[in-house]
């Protein structure tokens, strides 16, 4: 019988191959992924968020 996975499943999926794949994930951003998950932020917010953190401009469009 087929599980459905579950969003707390998906988001430590998701940060396990993250760091399979050789990235390294702070606290801040294993916090993004799950807020983006959750739906408490837009994946946009979660993007502005990670560009300001890292100084990069944001396109104009």
């Amino acid at each position: 019988m087929a599980k459905t996975m579950t969003i707390e499943t998906a988001v430590k999926n998701a940060i396990a191959s993250s760091r399979m794949e050789g990235f390294v994930l702070t606290d801040d951003i294993e916090k993004l992924i799950s807020d983006t998950a959750y739906g408490k932020i837009t994946y946009a917010e979660a993007i502005r968020i990670l560009d300001k953190k890292w100084n990069r401009e944001q396109p104009t469009v």
